[in-house]
């Protein structure tokens, strides 16, 4: 029995902590552009798409396991949704702005029982310091729901908001996790 208390003590501490196997598990598909003409270069090869130095492109899908993950769009002055969706929410900070990040989350798994989308979205500076959306709550319109169970094929689409320095709001990057667990991938906010 200590074994076993022991064994998920070890799973809970390496889930916890952020400690499981990390490698290019997900697969990140960017939209088609027939505008993006191949030309011919002698610069080094850029890094895959996806990194924080290399970001994927705004409808990129991400797939990590049984999730997809498809950044659709990003609005990066939303102060006047976010004040019009709910009379209580706050209005940003002085040299603050909200930003409207749209995703769709698409469950491709067969769990007979289905599976909720725990879908981690955070905005990341250009300085790097990470925003998760909890600094300053408010009620998003449209926003993603988490809570309602997805059954395979199924997607919810939606918004997240994120506080973020109106100065630099454009120069952040998106860090996705699609999944719970799954790889981090960045995304470009334009």
């Amino acid at each position: 029995m200590k074994k076993l208390i022991a064994a998920i003590g070890l799973v809970a501490a390496l889930a916890l902590t952020g400690c499981f196997p990390t490698g290019p598990r997900a697969s990140v598909e960017a939209p088609s552009s027939d505008a993006q003409a191949e030309e011919p270069t002698t610069e080094a090869p850029a890094e895959e798409p996806g990194t924080r130095a290399n970001p994927a492109p705004i409808g990129s899908t991400i797939e990590d396991g049984d999730w997809a993950v498809t950044v659709n769009s990003v609005n990066l002055n939303a102060n006047d949704l976010i004040a019009a969706e709910n009379q209580f929410n706050d209005a940003a900070d002085e040299g603050y702005v909200y930003i409207l990040v749209n995703i769709t989350a698409t469950y491709n798994g067969t769990n007979p029982d289905g599976e909720l989308p725990w879908i981690n979205v955070e905005y990341v500076t250009a300085d790097g310091n990470t925003i998760n959306g909890l600094e300053k709550l408010v009620v998003e319109p449209e926003a993603f729901d988490m809570a309602s169970t997805l059954y395979q094929g199924a997607s919810v689409t939606g918004n997240k908001a994120f506080h973020v320095p109106t100065a630099t709001a454009g120069e952040g990057t998106l860090a996705v996790r699609a999944g719970l667990g799954g790889t981090k991938v960045f995304v470009a906010v334009q």
